[in-house]
Protein backbone atom coordinates (compact mmCIF):
# COMPACT_ATOMS: atom_id res chain seq x y z
CA UNK A 1 0.00 0.00 0.00
CA UNK A 2 3.30 2.41 0.64
CA UNK A 3 4.24 1.48 -2.66
CA UNK A 4 1.09 2.33 -4.13
CA UNK A 5 0.80 5.50 -2.39
CA UNK A 6 4.29 6.98 -2.98
CA UNK A 7 4.00 5.82 -6.82
CA UNK A 8 0.54 7.85 -6.96
CA UNK A 9 2.45 10.66 -5.13
CA UNK A 10 4.99 10.54 -8.09
CA UNK A 11 2.55 10.37 -11.05
CA UNK A 12 0.34 13.81 -9.41
CA UNK A 13 4.09 15.87 -9.47
CA UNK A 14 4.61 14.58 -12.71
CA UNK A 15 1.28 15.47 -14.08
CA UNK A 16 1.64 19.23 -12.85
CA UNK A 17 4.47 19.36 -14.94
CA UNK A 18 3.29 18.02 -18.15
CA UNK A 19 3.11 21.97 -19.25
CA UNK A 20 6.56 22.44 -19.29
CA UNK A 21 6.71 21.35 -23.17
CA UNK A 22 4.34 24.85 -23.51
CA UNK A 23 6.94 27.03 -21.90
CA UNK A 24 6.47 30.58 -24.03
CA UNK A 25 9.64 32.04 -25.06
CA UNK A 26 8.66 35.79 -25.55
CA UNK A 27 9.51 37.00 -28.64
CA UNK A 28 8.69 40.97 -29.84
CA UNK A 29 6.20 41.94 -32.34
CA UNK A 30 8.64 42.60 -35.58
CA UNK A 31 7.73 46.68 -36.33
CA UNK A 32 7.25 46.50 -40.12
CA UNK A 33 9.67 49.49 -40.52
CA UNK A 34 12.40 48.08 -39.36
CA UNK A 35 15.25 45.62 -40.87
CA UNK A 36 15.39 42.26 -38.47
CA UNK A 37 19.09 43.39 -37.40
CA UNK A 38 17.62 46.67 -35.79
CA UNK A 39 14.72 45.20 -34.16
CA UNK A 40 15.06 45.87 -30.66
CA UNK A 41 15.60 42.80 -28.11
CA UNK A 42 13.64 41.89 -25.55
CA UNK A 43 14.76 43.10 -21.89
CA UNK A 44 14.40 40.06 -19.67
CA UNK A 45 13.94 40.42 -15.86
CA UNK A 46 15.42 36.90 -14.20
CA UNK A 47 14.65 36.92 -10.80
CA UNK A 48 16.31 33.70 -8.18
CA UNK A 49 14.09 32.90 -5.19
CA UNK A 50 16.47 30.19 -3.07
CA UNK A 51 14.01 28.88 -0.70
CA UNK A 52 13.20 25.95 2.11
CA UNK A 53 9.01 25.64 1.66
CA UNK A 54 6.94 23.20 0.36
CA UNK A 55 4.86 25.83 -1.46
CA UNK A 56 5.93 28.91 -3.83
CA UNK A 57 3.29 31.79 -4.71
CA UNK A 58 4.34 33.34 -8.03
CA UNK A 59 5.42 37.25 -7.39
CA UNK A 60 2.88 39.48 -8.62
CA UNK A 61 4.63 41.18 -12.02
CA UNK A 62 3.49 44.26 -13.39
CA UNK A 63 4.03 45.68 -16.52
CA UNK A 64 2.04 45.79 -20.01
CA UNK A 65 2.12 42.57 -21.82
CA UNK A 66 4.15 40.23 -19.49
CA UNK A 67 5.31 37.06 -20.34
CA UNK A 68 7.80 34.25 -19.46
CA UNK A 69 8.31 31.39 -17.65
CA UNK A 70 9.15 29.75 -14.11
CA UNK A 71 11.49 26.75 -13.48
CA UNK A 72 10.73 25.72 -10.09
CA UNK A 73 14.03 24.42 -9.42
CA UNK A 74 12.44 20.76 -8.96
CA UNK A 75 12.39 19.74 -12.58
CA UNK A 76 9.40 21.14 -13.25
CA UNK A 77 9.34 24.21 -15.95
CA UNK A 78 6.25 26.33 -16.96
CA UNK A 79 4.44 29.45 -18.69
CA UNK A 80 4.14 31.93 -16.20
CA UNK A 81 0.44 32.63 -15.63
CA UNK A 82 -1.10 34.98 -13.17
CA UNK A 83 -1.75 33.44 -9.71
CA UNK A 84 0.52 30.39 -10.58
CA UNK A 85 2.29 28.92 -7.15
CA UNK A 86 3.87 25.22 -7.00
CA UNK A 87 3.83 22.58 -4.38
CA UNK A 88 7.04 20.62 -4.09
CA UNK A 89 7.14 17.19 -3.11
CA UNK A 90 10.25 17.42 -0.35
CA UNK A 91 10.74 20.26 1.80
CA UNK A 92 14.48 20.75 0.31
CA UNK A 93 16.13 23.99 -0.36
CA UNK A 94 15.04 25.17 -4.19
CA UNK A 95 16.29 28.04 -6.60
CA UNK A 96 13.12 29.10 -8.56
CA UNK A 97 13.87 30.74 -11.16
CA UNK A 98 11.64 33.53 -13.14
CA UNK A 99 12.53 35.17 -16.67
CA UNK A 100 9.83 37.41 -17.87
CA UNK A 101 9.75 40.01 -20.45
CA UNK A 102 8.24 43.14 -20.34
CA UNK A 103 7.89 43.21 -15.92
CA UNK A 104 8.39 46.79 -14.70
CA UNK A 105 7.84 45.22 -11.14
CA UNK A 106 7.15 42.34 -8.99
CA UNK A 107 6.14 42.12 -5.65
CA UNK A 108 7.12 38.95 -3.43
CA UNK A 109 4.18 38.17 -0.59
CA UNK A 110 5.00 35.44 0.89
CA UNK A 111 8.62 35.26 2.31
CA UNK A 112 8.37 32.17 4.87
CA UNK A 113 11.46 30.38 4.08
CA UNK A 114 13.34 32.81 1.26
CA UNK A 115 16.95 32.04 1.21
CA UNK A 116 18.09 34.32 -1.01
CA UNK A 117 17.28 36.45 -3.83
CA UNK A 118 19.25 37.57 -6.91
CA UNK A 119 18.15 40.31 -9.98
CA UNK A 120 19.57 40.49 -13.21
CA UNK A 121 18.45 42.29 -16.42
Amino acid sequence: MKRFLYMAAVLLVLAGCKRADRVVEPTPEPDPGVTPDEQPEVEMLNLTIRHSMAHLNSPTWGGEGVQGSVDWGDGCVEPYVEGLSHDYSAVSSFDAVFQMADADSFTIEQLGEIEHLEIRF
